[in-house]
């Protein structure tokens, strides 16, 4: 049996199991629609909010004098010192 073949019936299978649900088949479909225009409307309601470009400053403790391992977060250096 084909690639093709597998993928003719796969789809037939496919068809065919839609047809008996036409409910479901119409909320597959209506309910990402409604979401997608709720959010599109949400977004062109309250634009985006630029953010400034910062800088990273690296913090280093004193007594660290051979660790180069800091942590950009907390401003302290790693646990070998």
């Amino acid at each position: 049996m084909g690639f093709l073949h597998q993928l003719h019936l796969l789809l037939w299978k496919n068809v065919s199991l839609k047809r008996r649900g036409p409910w479901v088949l119409a909320f597959e479909i209506f309910i990402p629609l409604v979401l997608f225009f709720i959010l599109l409307g949400l977004r062109q309601k309250k634009p985006a909010i630029p953010v400034k470009e910062g800088r990273w400053v690296l913090l280093r403790p004193s007594g660290c004098s051979y660790c180069y391992h800091y942590n950009c977060l907390h401003g302290c250096c790693c646990l070998y010192c």
